[in-house]
């Protein structure tokens, strides 16, 4: 079975990456590659976010959610804040796993958690 945090990392964080980097190119206007040092990737995982090759296992359920959204545009706010912690944004992310689970918007995963290979 794997931790919340492995599944957050395996399915969640790669649409989150997704929507926070188109929300960073589409609203604030910052290049690709602006985008890869603000999220400590590479330009090309930025373009394969914004092509649908990564990330989008989750995206219309968390797109589609208001307070998912709300949450995702002060997380771009706090990473795009020179100013902001370091520790800080990596606690926004525990805040994002949270606020996911919370809401279940991993059921769909479920099965998969009961029919794949376990993790001792």
């Amino acid at each position: 079975m794997l931790s919340r945090c492995e599944e957050f990392v395996r399915n969640v964080l790669p649409t989150a990456r997704s929507l926070i980097a188109r929300k960073m190119l589409k609203e604030r206007g910052l290049t690709q590659v602006q985008v890869a040092s603000v999220l400590h990737v590479s330009q090309a995982s930025v373009s394969q976010y914004l092509n649908a090759r990564r990330g989008e296992k989750l995206m219309t359920r968390l797109a589609n959610d208001p307070d998912v959204n709300k949450f995702l545009d002060r997380l771009v706010d706090d990473l795009l804040d020179k100013n902001t912690p370091d520790e800080r944004k990596e606690s926004l992310m525990c805040d994002l796993c949270a606020l996911v689970f919370k809401k279940h918007l991993d059921c769909f995963l479920a099965s998969e958690r009961s029919s794949g290979p376990t993790v001792q």
